[in-house]
C-alpha cells in the first residue's frame, strides 16, 4: 500500500459482541489523533447479545473527513474472531491493494483458499450504501460487485 494517507485510510473491524472490535477501532483512532490526523470511529450493531457478529469502522485522514457512512471499500479489514470467516463476507469490498488481518492460528494459505472459495460463491452479490457528504449536501450512491480475487490474495 503506497502512501495510504494521501487519501483517507479506511479500516473495517469484524468481531463478536464483547470482543472489543469497537474498542480496537477507538484505540487506533486515538493513536491517529495523537499524530495530528482527522478520524472517525464508530460501531455498527443492533440489539444483539454478547457473541453476535458486529462491525466497527475507522477512518484516518490528513484532511477533515466529510463522509458519514459505513466503510464499504476498506483498505484494511481486521477479523478478531476467525469463525467469522465462514459466517460473514469479511473480504467484501476489500480493495485490490487491501490488507486482511486475521486473529487465527491457521496457516495463511488455508485462510486464503477458504476465502477464495467464498468469493466464488458470492460473485453476483452486491452491496449498496449511501454516504452523506457534509460539504456538498449530496449523496453518493455506492454499488460494489467483486468479480475476481486481488493479485495480493494469490487466488
Amino acid at each position: 500500500m503506497k502512501n495510504v494517507l494521501a487519501k483517507t485510510l479506511e479500516v473495517r473491524w469484524h468481531g463478536r459482541g464483547g470482543q472489543g472490535a469497537w474498542t480496537a477501532s477507538e484505540f487506533l483512532a486515538r493513536a491517529a489523533i495523537k499524530e495530528g490526523k482527522y478520524i472517525q470511529s464508530f460501531p455498527e450493531f443492533g440489539p444483539e447479545r454478547m457473541g453476535a457478529p458486529v462491525r466497527a469502522f475507522t477512518r484516518i485522514s490528513n484532511e477533515p473527513i466529510q463522509m458519514h457512512c459505513a466503510v464499504y471499500n476498506p483498505d484494511v479489514v481486521a477479523v478478531l474472531d476467525p469463525s467469522l470467516l465462514k459466517a460473514v463476507p469479511v473480504t467484501e469490498g476489500l480493495n485490490d491493494e487491501g490488507i486482511l488481518i486475521v486473529n487465527s492460528k491457521e496457516n495463511p494459505a488455508e485462510i486464503r483458499e477458504m476465502l477464495k472459495n467464498r468469493r466464488k460463491e458470492n460473485l453476483d452479490n452486491s452491496s449498496h450504501g449511501n454516504c452523506h457528504q457534509d460539504s456538498e449536501q449530496t449523496y453518493h450512491e455506492h454499488s460494489y460487485v467483486r468479480s475476481s480475487c486481488s493479485s495480493n490474495w494469490n487466488c
